[in-house]
C-alpha cells in the first residue's frame, strides 16, 4: 500500500496569517486522513508549503508506527488464537481417540 499527499497553503500577507490543509489517500484515492491549521506570522507561501509539507510528514511516520504496531499485535493476537485452537482440537482428538467401538460395544 502507499499513500498520496496533497498539501496547499494560503497566505494572508497583510493579516500575517497563514492557512495549510493536507489530504492523505490511499492507494485507491480513498482519503484516510485530513488536516488544516491557521498558523501565524507566514512569511511567504513557500515556507509556508514547506512547513505543511514537513508537519504532514511527521503526522504519517506516527500513523505509520502506530499501524504497524497494530499490525503486529493483531498478528501476536492471532498466532496465540490459532495456537489455543489447535490445542484444543488435539484434545477433542485424544479423547476420540480413548473411546472407540469394538463389536459394537464402546471400549474405553
Amino acid at each position: 500500500m502507499y499513500v498520496i499527499t496533497n498539501v496547499d497553503a494560503a497566505l494572508d500577507v497583510g493579516g500575517g496569517r497563514a492557512g495549510v490543509g493536507a489530504v492523505v489517500r490511499n492507494d485507491r484515492g480513498v482519503p484516510i486522513f485530513a488536516a488544516g491549521v491557521c498558523l501565524i506570522g507566514g512569511a511567504d507561501v513557500e515556507t509556508v508549503e514547506a512547513t505543511a509539507i514537513y508537519k504532514v510528514t511527521q503526522i504519517l511516520f506516527v500513523f505509520v508506527k502506530s499501524f504497524n504496531k497494530s499490525r503486529e499485535e493483531n498478528e501476536r493476537l492471532a498466532d496465540a488464537e490459532k495456537k489455543k485452537l489447535e490445542k484444543e482440537a488435539m484434545k477433542e482428538k485424544a479423547a476420540a481417540n480413548l473411546c472407540f467401538k469394538k463389536d459394537g460395544d464402546l471400549v474405553f
